[in-house]
């Protein structure tokens, strides 16, 4: 909120724009977190290191919508569209490699 406020009133961008920004990075980093948290599990051998993709492609996910954004003006609702779909594919190629790791440890 203050960092939202602090766009808004100090830098004079419009409200939806710093909202958006906003969003953007708290996604990136809530993403960013759960990626290390993913290595730190894996180096303690808790989860398979295939199991890193996830979070992984995620942040690549966002990071491909804050380019398209931002570096080449997409509009907001093509760019969630490319996020929403990423996502889509990140959850089904997750879902593949924690089957196969399954089969594989036999757990």
């Amino acid at each position: 909120m203050a960092a939202l406020f602090v766009l808004w009133r100090l830098f004079h961008l419009p409200f939806w724009s710093a909202a958006e920004y906003c969003f953007t990075a708290g996604l990136f980093l809530y993403v960013l977190l759960r990626s290390v948290a993913a290595v730190l599990l894996s180096i303690a051998r808790v989860q398979a290191t295939g199991l890193l993709m996830k979070p992984f492609s995620r942040m690549v996910a966002v990071g491909i919508f804050a380019a398209l954004r931002y570096l080449y003006g997409l509009g907001l609702i093509k760019s969630l569209a490319v996020l929403g779909v990423l996502y889509i594919i990140s959850a089904y190629l997750t879902a593949r490699v924690r089957r196969r790791s399954e089969r594989f440890f036999a757990v």
